[in-house]
């Protein structure tokens, strides 16, 4: 792993494996195993190292992987900024404004979006939650949106619905456009 991510993190390449005696780092144990491979114990599940780790597969350098889920997304998320990974914390920026996600779960993508503090996502996710009730039912990521974070979001929704209510036909023009 630490060859294919030392391109892309200050963490991996500042260690060089012909550098490396066995030592702690932090909370995490590298032992040298051989000459060119080592063994670290990571916190992560399994099915997030596979998703993790399906970004620098080989056959996928070349063409660009997508997530299947925004669970995957979170996941992926988090171990990118764990490890400083600039490139895939991008493509997790990409993930957060497709339109499968956007249009399937908008309060997730926000909540996501703003708690990475990714603007641009975050602005973009915004507006596709107009679509969604004032009152949002319990979405993915909920628990990373605070009460401000929250409470902007309502705002938004309100000033959005007072700005476009001039533009909505009243009652009274229907009747007036029937008869005439």
């Amino acid at each position: 792993m630490s060859s294919s991510c030392s391109s892309h993190s200050p963490l991996f390449s500042s260690r060089p494996c012909s550098n490396f005696p066995n030592q702690q780092l932090g909370r995490v144990m590298i032992q040298r195993t051989d000459s060119l491979s080592f063994r670290s114990p990571v916190q992560e599940d399994g099915k997030t190292l596979d998703i993790f780790l399906r970004f620098f597969y080989p056959s996928t350098l070349s063409e660009d992987r997508s997530f299947e889920s925004l669970i995957g997304v979170m996941a992926v998320l988090t171990v990118a900024r764990k490890y400083s990974l600039d490139l895939l914390e991008r493509k997790v920026c990409k993930a957060l404004v497709d339109p499968k996600f956007l249009l399937a779960e908008p309060l997730s993508c926000f909540a996501i979006a703003r708690y990475a503090r990714f603007e641009h996502e975050t602005m973009i996710a915004a507006r596709y939650t107009l679509r969604e009730p004032l009152i949002p039912a319990r979405f993915l990521g909920i628990d990373l949106t605070t009460a401000s974070d929250l409470l902007a979001s309502l705002t938004y929704h309100q000033r959005c619905s007072i700005a476009v209510e001039p533009l909505r036909p009243s009652q009274f023009t229907r009747l007036q456009l029937v008869v005439l």
